[in-house]
């Protein structure tokens, strides 16, 4: 797996430092794929703004569905929120 992300260039002295190597690019590439590391900070994952409004992911996509929410975008089939949308959305007062 390290060779397919590029990181052999310095081999693991030993066989636990190659062990450790590889659980961390494992830990590395699922946080990549989750999509929330790639964003510039300007834009939210749907996990990031639930949070902030203090409600589920679930209840989060229910929002989108009737339009009710914030605004969104897809990027790269990945549903994305603006900071500065979700900010005003917040002080519009519509979530309590």
């Amino acid at each position: 797996m390290l060779r397919r992300l590029g990181l052999m260039a310095v081999p693991p002295i030993d066989p636990d430092q190659r062990l450790l190597a590889e659980q961390i690019a494992a830990i590395v590439l699922e946080e990549l794929r989750k999509g929330d590391v790639l964003m510039p900070p300007e834009f939210l994952s749907p996990r990031q703004v639930a949070q902030l409004l203090n409600v589920s992911t679930k209840m989060l996509e229910a929002m989108r569905g009737t339009r009710k929410g914030p605004p969104y975008s897809k990027v790269g089939g990945l549903v994305r929120y603006r900071l500065d949308d979700v900010r005003k959305y917040i002080a519009e007062g519509r979530v309590k």
